[in-house]
This record gives C-alpha cells, structure tokens and sequence, in this order.
C-alpha cells in the first residue's frame, strides 16, 4: 500500500487477503482510498480508526456478503 500512495490516489478499493489491521486503514487513508476489504477479522483499532476517517471497513468478505464495521452508508445495494 505505502508503493500505491506514491503513485497518486487509486480508485476503487482495496482488497487484502489478511485481517484488517490499524496499520492497514491508516496506509488505505493515505492512498485516499475509501473503502477496506479483507477476508478476515478487524481490530477493534483498525474499527476505530475507520470511523474517525470515514472509511468503509468490511472484513469476512466472500462472494456476496461479508461482515460491514464501518462507513455503511457508501454501500449500495
């Protein structure tokens, strides 16, 4: 994440196969990214932090669904 947000701001959102960590939202809000997805669990941190920067967090994703901690009201259906 740190190599993207040289580049600029990318669109779209991040995808990550690890658990949503603080470390990970806070490199997501310096690329200017808006939305966070894993596959596994976040922290009650990287929860926190989402909130305070208005990120979507969502974690548990598999084709479908997944489990929305954060920023809920930028999904639509």
């Amino acid at each position: 994440l740190g190599w993207h947000a040289k580049l600029g701001k990318p669109r779209g959102f991040i995808l990550a196969s690890s658990r949503a960590s603080y470390e990970m939202v806070q490199k997501t809000v310096a690329c200017g990214v808006e939305v966070l997805v894993t596959i596994s669990a976040a922290t009650d941190l990287a929860v926190t932090m989402a909130e305070k920067h208005n990120l979507t967090l969502i974690g548990f994703a598999r084709e479908g669904k997944g489990d929305i901690y954060s920023g809920h009201l930028r999904l639509h259906n």
